[in-house]
């Protein structure tokens, strides 16, 4: 469209000279600049105005939290947070410090454990606000290695020298490879080479002095396997003790896992040793199933877990009071009622009598009640009323009634306009 001398825009019309219609985005396009000709010239957008803070506003960062900040004085929430952090002022209620001028210039002129000590920070917080003022971490002055020390290179091992002068291992290595220096190997003796494998390789490891790295790379040059206290025989003299004492107290004696003794124990038959263990008399086995293992249990003065334990090892049922034979009275009186009523009347549960009764096949139509015959009157009712109002007249549910009229094809009666 284009717009007129009196700015009303009128339709483009299309003739049969133009090469090409007017596609949508060109037509809408024309349609825009047109309606913005006839509404007049565009309005520019206001500046945003800086609002500058004042004494009183920037006192009360801080003293509150900063929503209650900004009610009070007119602003966002955003506005009042990002001018406390940028001036550094820490949240109310939050114990965070923010690093002063004086404690920023100490930061590089020492280790940052050190500085983390004196300023009481942590060395996170130190170490991740020098690398904010991208400053690089104290370098300590090495110290200077003595000719003791360096003749002691070519004679000890690193981790022994390392923890004899205190220094790291790297930089003992450092230095044999710096002098050119050979890595000092001590040689196995025959006594060494003889407990291989007769302990775990950390244990041999301590006893003669050597890493366990060592120990494990000699025992599988020399095929050694690697000791397993499982694969160990057992001798007399070990399975004389067991059940002697605990088998904790076994195990530490003959130099083996608890685990090992109670498992050899059982196989051998040999009753555990305990001092609160008390065998089970003949007395106490003809109660076991004749009452609750709890109550037994309090009565014998024995846990509950004993007794049920002592039951299962006899193949002693729990006690369950309706868990007794059915007799042939009972069984006979099977469907002739509900199942509850003959539950309440053999002292049963009405579970236990509707299995017993799908058990043996027999049916219970007592059970099912007989639908309500319809009669004349409450047939010729049907349709005169609504169905709600007429099932609770007949005292009949709604789905009845309904049913019932649909099956017989009465119409339902016309509602009522209020």
């Amino acid at each position: 469209m284009i717009g007129t001398a009196d700015n009303r825009p009128e339709p483009c019309v299309m003739s049969d000279d133009d090469p090409e219609p007017l596609s949508g985005k060109r037509l809408r396009r024309s349609l825009g600049r047109a309606g913005a000709r006839a509404n007049g010239p565009r309005r520019r957008r206001s500046r945003k105005l800086v609002e500058w803070w004042s004494d009183e506003e920037l006192a009360l960062l801080g003293t509150e939290d900063d929503r209650s900040v900004a009610r009070r004085i007119g602003r966002r929430f955003t506005q009042v947070r990002s001018k406390r952090q940028h001036l550094k002022i820490p949240a109310f209620g939050l114990t965070k410090r923010f690093w002063t001028p004086d404690e920023e210039r100490m930061v590089g002129l020492m280790s940052d454990e050190d500085l983390a000590a004196k300023l009481k920070r942590t060395v996170q917080s130190v170490q991740k606000h020098r690398a904010e003022m991208g400053l690089p971490p104290h370098d300590r002055k090495s110290r200077p290695w003595t000719k003791e020390e360096l003749e002691l290179l070519s004679t000890v091992p690193a981790r022994e020298l390392a923890t004899r002068l205190g220094r790291t291992v790297k930089a003992i290595r450092h230095q044999r490879r710096k002098n050119g220096l050979a890595v000092p190997q001590r040689r196995w003796t025959p006594d060494e080479e003889a407990m291989l494998g007769t302990a775990p390789d950390a244990e041999v490891a301590m006893k003669i002095s050597r890493t366990e790295k060592n120990v494990r790379e000699r025992r599988c040059q020399m095929r050694i396997g690697k000791f397993d206290l499982a694969k160990r025989p057992w001798r007399p003299e070990e399975d004389s003790l067991l059940g002697s004492a605990p088998d904790q107290e076994v195990a530490r004696q003959i130099g083996r896992t608890p685990v090992a003794v109670a498992a050899r124990r059982r196989e051998k038959n040999i009753q555990a040793c305990s001092p609160q263990l008390q065998r089970f008399t003949p007395g106490e086995d003809k109660l076991l199933g004749s009452r609750p293992d709890l109550e037994i249990a309090q009565l014998l003065g024995r846990s509950r877990s004993s007794i049920i334990g002592r039951r299962i090892l006899l193949g002693i049922p729990p006690f369950n009071p309706s868990n007794r034979r059915w007799t042939q009275a009972e069984i006979m009186l099977l469907g002739t009622r509900s199942d509850r009523s003959i539950a309440r009347a053999l002292g049963r549960t009405a579970e236990a009598v509707k299995i017993k009764r799908t058990l043996l096949r027999i049916s219970n139509k007592s059970n099912k009640p007989r639908p309500k015959r319809w009669s004349y009157l409450e047939e010729r009712a049907l349709g005169t009323i609504a169905d709600r109002e007429l099932a609770q007249v007949l005292r009949r549910s709604y789905v009845a009634v309904r049913k019932r009229r649909l099956k017989l094809g009465i119409p339902a009666p016309p509602r009522t306009k209020l």
